[in-house]
């Protein structure tokens, strides 16, 4: 874990996205003007909006989730056949075959789970990871509100909480 001591203080200071943005603007206002950068574009990434930022959608996952919400798609030709060996797949594991069911656990769709957790270990050469640990949710705000709630009720006891970073930074310098 990083220590405030680790963080640079011109970024220690920074509270709101606001702040972030004006410094962006600032920084594209003097790359313009001729200052010289160790990279010549600034993206605003700070919505965590990725098209925003210039990304093209990925379209496979698109069509699976448009699939697992319309399951009449199965039957369109026009869609790519793993989209429809893909949503078959999620819908197969939902109750009722429907993403609007309920699912077997608050946390995700167990399938999704275990493919993460799977995933997980191949990436990590083989470290264990467990579908029960992985939480799926809305948005980090959300989580980070579980978190809190979870650390109230586990603080009165001797356990470990590991919590990892955002992963989407606030900009992407790039050159």
């Amino acid at each position: 874990m990083i220590s405030m001591q680790e963080v640079n203080p011109r970024v220690r200071g920074i509270r709101t996205p606001t702040s972030l943005q004006n410094l962006a603007a600032c920084i594209t206002k003097q790359i313009t003007q001729g200052v010289k950068k160790p990279f010549m574009l600034v993206t605003d990434v700070s919505s965590g909006d990725p098209h925003r930022a210039g990304m093209a959608p990925i379209s496979f996952f698109r069509q699976v989730l448009a699939v697992c919400l319309h399951p009449e798609l199965l039957a369109e030709t026009s869609l790519p056949q793993d989209v429809r060996q893909r949503a078959q797949i999620l819908l197969g594991t939902c109750n009722g075959g429907s993403v609007g069911s309920y699912s077997l656990t608050s946390y995700g769709l167990p399938h999704v789970l275990k493919s993460v957790a799977e995933f997980i270990r191949r990436r990590d050469d083989g470290v264990t990871s467990h579908p029960e640990d992985i939480i799926f949710s809305n948005g980090s705000q959300k989580t980070l509100m579980v978190k809190d709630i979870v650390w109230c009720i586990i603080s009165r006891f001797d356990i470990t909480l590991l919590k990892t970073f955002s992963n989407h930074p606030p900009f992407l310098m790039t050159q």
